[in-house]
């Protein structure tokens, strides 16, 4: 056999027929494969214990209370007027029994007078704080009031300037200062009337006058742009 045909003598025989115990392989019972109850059952039985897990809780905060009046109350003195601690029963510097009705009375009265100074000194830090606010509020007005004149006095000008820069003449952007258009007619009529009644009806300098305000006047509605044409 020629080289090139050698290598199908090295494939793999074939086989025989398989009998029909090699053939059907019985399959296992799904007892190796556990099912989801056991599964649970298991994972419960393998969890760790809730005590065990309590050292890993945070703790509860603490609750802080005011402390009472009582333990606040240093006993004095009555006759040396020194401090004592609060379960000292005779005084630390003049040895006086600080149990006496009239030591317990003179105590009383006198944290009565230290409560209510110090109910007085609240009020009046919380006056006082009301008083700065109310302060600081009219600055802050009175700052905003100066910013908006400020500004204002600012915008006048540019007010003015663009106010003329509206009308094509002078004469157009003064009538508009009038409010009413009737008025406007009114004025600008009575105006050309008086101008041309001191030219026409005047006499010497008044007619020269008459002259000067009326051709002032048709100056003034003249656009700037038609008197340089003129010039030119």
């Amino acid at each position: 056999m020629t080289p090139k045909l050698s290598r199908f003598l090295h494939l793999e025989r074939s086989r025989g027929e398989r009998t029909e115990s090699e053939t059907s392989t019985p399959l296992r019972d799904g007892g190796r494969f556990e099912s989801l109850e056991e599964r649970k059952e298991a994972h419960a039985e393998a969890a760790i214990p809730e005590t065990h897990l309590e050292r890993f809780k945070g703790e509860a905060p603490l609750a802080l209370a005011d402390a009472p009046e009582d333990t606040r109350r240093f006993p004095r003195c009555m006759v040396c007027e020194s401090e004592n601690g609060r379960f000292a029963p005779r005084c630390t510097v003049c040895g006086a029994d600080l149990g006496t009705p009239e030591q317990l009375e003179f105590n009383e009265r006198l944290w009565q007078e230290r409560k209510h100074g110090l109910s007085r000194t609240r009020a009046d830090e919380i006056e006082a704080l009301r008083q700065q606010e109310e302060q600081r509020r009219r600055e802050q007005a009175e700052q905003l009031e100066l910013q908006i004149a400020r500004l204002r006095a600012e915008e006048r000008p540019a007010r003015w300037v663009r106010m003329f820069s509206q009308h094509s003449t002078l004469g157009t952007a003064l009538l508009s200062l009038i409010p009413h258009p009737l008025l406007r007619w009114l004025t600008l009529g009575g105006l050309f009337c008086l101008t041309g009644g001191l030219w026409r009806y005047g006499r010497g300098g008044t007619q020269l006058a008459g002259a000067m305000l009326t051709v002032f006047l048709v100056a003034l509605f003249v656009p700037p742009g038609a008197l340089r044409r003129g010039r030119r």
